[in-house]
């Protein structure tokens, strides 16, 4: 015995599987991009953990809104692991916008170990710092999530 297929109930399957097809190729993504990092004011401090504001140039070249929702990364100033970090708050991040945003982060020092009190001594002796950045950040567009792993490093003239 064959199955036969309902001939109206198969169009419209066809139907809505092209119709999805269309939808998620018009969806297209580019990366959003961290241009630059503009300024970095240290709000709290302490010898276990601090918390700054974070000012960012960011370019979403995407026609729709993205959310940053969450980040976990670790945190090196000269090379020296100074501990981990993480997003406060979501940062959305609007349509097709170049821009500053400012961005709360709170950063766990005493997960770093070792000698981290020399490292600060060593931050507030020099002209210029190397920051690195490195984790994974996760943010959402529409309905869908996304998780991505960047490695960002720039250097800073102390002041």
């Amino acid at each position: 015995m064959k199955a036969r297929l309902n001939a109206p109930m198969s169009r419209l399957s066809i139907c809505m599987l092209l119709l999805t097809a269309m939808t998620l190729t018009s969806c297209g993504y580019e990366d959003v991009e961290v241009k630059e990092i503009r300024n970095v004011e240290v709000t709290k401090f302490s010898t276990e953990e601090f918390e700054a504001n974070v000012t960012v140039l960011v370019d979403n070249p995407n026609w729709y809104k993205l959310t940053l929702t969450e980040s976990d990364f670790d945190i090196y100033i000269s090379g020296q692991h100074m501990g981990k970090g993480s997003l406060v708050e979501e940062l959305e991040v609007p349509k097709k916008t170049e821009g500053e945003f400012t961005v709360t982060v709170k950063g766990n020092i005493a997960s770093a170990g070792g000698n981290v009190l020399g490292g600060l001594l060593n931050i507030l002796m020099s002209e210029k710092q190397t920051v690195r950045l490195a984790g994974i950040a996760t943010g959402k567009a529409m309905m869908f999530k996304r998780e991505v792993l960047f490695d960002f490093e720039e250097e800073f003239e102390m002041k």
